[in-house]
């Protein structure tokens, strides 16, 4: 907001200037100034830079959201797989949960300004109960020329799982390879936020198209000027413009496009609109461990549901819900056969030339969320040789009406339900839909 203030104001004082203080002599030198700028503003390919750098942000951003790294899956697989409720058990179940919140913590660390202020040292681990101190200590002991040793935990938890499927607590090597195969997807879900903060976009990126931006808007403040004389651009002698809406609106757009990709940049930093990671921390511990004890074996009672009979089951749906009507899934080439429809001795499934009314009778539940269609009708409401009132089928109209009764048995004595669809067929046909009741 700071910045667009600021351009209006350097506007509005070129503007004032240009017609009040100078001579006609020096106006005209402006307008041609403001000309060449208006003409050549245009080489700044600001639509191209600033775009293929916006959607180099987002596909980074995404990427950071989708490898957070949620620890759900694994802890299921575990829960399932590995067997046994006494001590031993347990604590290989909770200790794989450990190990890979540790593992998130260690990457999130050194790539999160809040997560290191929360844990400056490994001390701090230990101190806030996700590492122990002979672990700590096997920790330390590794020689290794690199400081980011996060990859050690996840030794641990492989380590474990095959002590697990040793003492027979896994049942086959097949479910052990899932497993291991599981934990290590979380695993390269953690790795690749420690890439993407190690291989930024070039800074150089994120300058020149800066720079290009705040150029363009600055040659703007002499292209957008609205001229006394006529050079042949769209700001000569049109509508005398004190305040340029639309380049203000441009302004805006632009600006802000850029500000979007500057917040997007970075979401593992400490401003609001990032990434809340320490709170990914204390959910994952908390959700893992839930599963893997409190949870383990969990199954409630097993009794027959409510749609035990149905062959169609549907879910019920409030007062409110009912009221829209369903859109489901069918081809737009896809056509309802018209039953009975003729004209000039034959029958036809469409009339692409003329376009005619059709009328669908469909059983439905009192709420109207669910139809069924029994038949059609043509544009002089025959059924069996049955007549329905005009009046009933007006467009757009919604209500109850008795209906004629039909031979057949289908709508005797029954109120109806009609609306129009939201649009014509592929035939170009005006449809409606007429609902009936369930007794």
């Amino acid at each position: 907001m700071s910045e667009l203030l600021l351009w209006i104001v350097l506007y509005s004082i070129l503007s004032a200037i240009y017609r009040n203080f100078l001579i006609e002599e020096y106006q005209i030198i402006f307008e041609k100034l403001c000309v060449f700028f208006y003409t050549f503003a245009d080489y700044i390919p600001l639509n191209f830079m600033l775009g293929f750098y916006v959607t180099a942000v987002y596909g980074r951003w995404t990427n950071y959201v989708n490898d957070i790294g949620w620890i759900d899956t694994p802890c299921l697989f575990i829960s399932t797989n590995i067997h046994g409720t006494n001590d031993t058990a347990r604590l290989i179940r909770r200790n794989l949960v450990r190990y890979m919140v540790l593992t998130q913590a260690m990457v999130y660390r050194t790539v999160c300004v809040s997560v290191k202020r929360r844990f400056p040292t490994l001390e701090h681990l230990v101190t806030s109960g996700l590492m122990t101190k002979s672990e700590l200590k096997s920790f330390n002991e590794i020689n290794s020329p690199n400081d980011n040793k996060f990859w050690v935990p996840m030794e641990w938890c492989f380590n474990l799982l095959r002590q697990a499927r040793l003492i027979k607590m896994i049942d086959s090597d097949i479910i052990y390879t899932q497993l291991i195969d599981k934990i290590g997807q979380y695993r390269s879900t953690l790795l690749n936020l420690a890439v993407y903060d190690w291989i930024p976009i070039p800074l150089v990126y994120t300058q020149v198209v800066t720079l290009a931006v705040r150029f363009y808007f600055i040659f703007a403040l002499f292209g957008r000027q609205y001229l006394k004389h006529d050079y042949n651009t769209p700001y000569s002698e049109t509508i005398d413009l004190y305040i340029p809406i639309l380049s203000i609106f441009q302004f805006i757009f632009y600006v802000g496009w850029m500000k979007v990709a500057e917040v997007m940049l970075n979401p593992l930093g400490d401003d609001d609109e990032d990434l809340e990671l320490n709170y990914i921390i204390d959910r994952n511990l908390q959700v893992g461990l839930l599963t893997v004890d409190k949870c383990y074996g969990l199954l409630p009672d097993q009794e027959k549901d409510m749609f035990w009979k149905e062959n169609h089951p549907e879910p019920l749906y409030t007062k409110k819900s009912s009221r829209r009507r369903q859109n489901p899934m069918i081809g737009s080439c896809v056509t309802p056969p018209i039953i009975g429809f003729k004209k000039n001795g034959c029958k036809r499934r469409c009339c692409p030339k003329k376009s005619r009314k059709r009328y669908v009778i469909s059983r439905s539940a009192p709420n109207l969320s669910h139809t069924k269609t029994i038949v059609s009708l043509n544009k002089s409401n025959e059924l069996h040789g049955q007549k329905i009132e005009e009046t009933q089928f007006q467009n757009g109209q919604r209500g109850d009406h008795e209906s004629t009764p039909i031979e057949n048995g289908i709508l005797k004595n029954s109120k109806i339900y009609f609306q129009s669809l939201p649009k014509p067929n592929s035939c170009g046909k005006e449809e409606y839909s007429i609902r009936i009741p369930i007794d």
